[in-house]
């Protein structure tokens, strides 16, 4: 049975070479590693969590809740994040 988009992806993250990339949203300049987690903060303060994978410096994220220890899809990460929650970007692990 071929194996669906999400689980190769998730495989993808797993087995992928690290590289990491330099990427700018407007004045924003941030750096993201593939296989590393992150987080950001939103208005409300919340934190939210997702791993990174990059393919030809392009990222994909998928968000974590630790609570229930579920990983969503993955999505492209052009227009996920606000300016403001990316200023409060840091890696996790």
């Amino acid at each position: 049975m071929p194996m669906g988009y999400d689980a190769w992806l998730d495989q993808r993250y797993l087995q992928g070479p690290a590289a990491t990339v330099t990427l700018k949203q407007k004045r924003v300049v941030f750096e993201l590693m593939h296989g590393a987690v992150f987080e950001v903060r939103g208005k409300d303060g919340r934190r939210r969590l997702f791993r990174v994978q990059l393919e030809n410096d392009f990222p994909y994220v998928s968000f974590r809740d630790p609570a229930n220890a579920v990983d969503y899809p993955w999505v492209a990460f052009p227009g996920v994040f606000t300016q403001a929650e990316l200023m409060t970007l840091r890696r996790v692990y």
